[in-house]
C-alpha cells in the first residue's frame, strides 16, 4: 500500500467506528496539535484527548452535537498539548483530566512544559488522575489500555483501544518519523525501544492516531517507517 494510500485509510476509516462509537479529529493551535473525540451518539458522552490553544472547533463540534465530557486524556504534557487545558476547565467544569505519572508536573510548570522558552507561562491546577503503564481506562462499553512510551517525555502513554483497533500514540510515533528526544526529558533510545516493543507489537491493522500529521497504521510503520529499522 502506497503511503498516500495508507494516510488517507487511517484518516478516513474511523470516522464511524462502530454502530455506536465515532472519532473525530481536530487540529488547534499554532503547531496545528491533533485533538480527539471519541463519543457515542445515543448516550452523548465523550473522552477528549488532548487539547491544544484555542481549541474552538472542538469546543463547537461538541455543543453543536450537545456532547457531555466525561474524561480528558492527555498524551503528554507538552505545552502543545495542554494549553487548552484552563479554556476546557472553564467550559466544561471537573472534567477529570489524566496523565503519565512521570509527566504531572508539565501541567503545573511553564519551565517543564517548555512554554517558558518560547515567552509564555502555560500551567493549571493538577490532574486529577495519575496514569501508570497497565492501567485501563473505561469509556462506555470500550476499554483503552495505557501504554507508557516515555523517550519523547518521561511520561508519555499510548492509549490504544482494542475493541476499535485504534491507538493514539501522541508524539511517540509520526507517519514515516517518530517524535523529538531533544527535548528535556528525552532519550532516543528509550523512544525507539518503547515503539519497537510496545507500539509495534500491536495488531498489524491498529490505526494510528499521532500528535500531528496524518495517521497511519502499525502494519504499515513496523514495515515502512525508517526511523525504526
Amino acid at each position: 500500500m502506497c503511503l498516500l494510500c495508507n494516510c488517507l485509510l487511517a484518516k478516513y476509516a474511523c470516522n464511524r467506528m462502530d454502530d455506536l462509537m465515532i472519532v473525530k479529529t481536530f487540529e488547534c493551535g499554532q503547531l496545528l496539535t491533533n485533538n480527539y473525540v471519541i463519543y457515542n451518539p445515543e448516550t452523548s458522552n465523550c473522552i477528549v484527548i488532548d487539547i491544544a490553544d484555542n481549541p474552538v472547533s472542538l469546543f463547537k463540534f461538541i455543543d453543536d452535537n450537545n456532547l457531555k465530557p466525561v474524561k480528558l486524556l492527555l498524551t503528554h504534557g507538552h505545552s502543545d498539548h495542554i494549553a487548552g487545558l484552563g479554556q476546557f476547565r472553564q467550559k466544561y467544569g471537573d472534567v477529570p483530566v489524566a496523565i503519565g505519572t512521570e509527566d504531572a508536573e508539565m501541567i503545573t510548570n511553564e519551565h517543564y512544559n517548555l512554554s517558558a522558552l518560547m515567552g509564555l507561562s502555560i500551567k493549571f491546577d493538577p490532574a486529577q488522575q495519575l496514569l501508570e503503564d497497565g492501567d485501563t481506562i473505561e469509556f462506555e462499553s470500550l476499554e483503552f489500555q495505557v501504554i507508557a512510551v516515555p523517550g519523547h517525555t518521561k511520561g508519555g502513554m499510548a492509549f490504544y483501544c482494542p475493541q476499535l483497533a485504534m491507538a493514539f500514540v501522541g508524539d511517540t510515533l509520526f507517519t514515516g518519523g517518530m517524535g523529538r528526544y531533544d527535548f528535556p526529558g528525552g532519550c532516543k533510545e528509550q523512544l525507539v525501544k518503547g515503539v519497537k516493543e510496545k507500539l509495534f507489537a500491536l495488531p498489524k491493522e491498529t490505526i494510528t492516531y499521532s500528535g500531528h500529521g496524518p495517521g497511519s497504521t502499525i502494519g504499515y510503520e513496523k514495515k515502512c517507517n525508517p526511523c525504526f529499522w
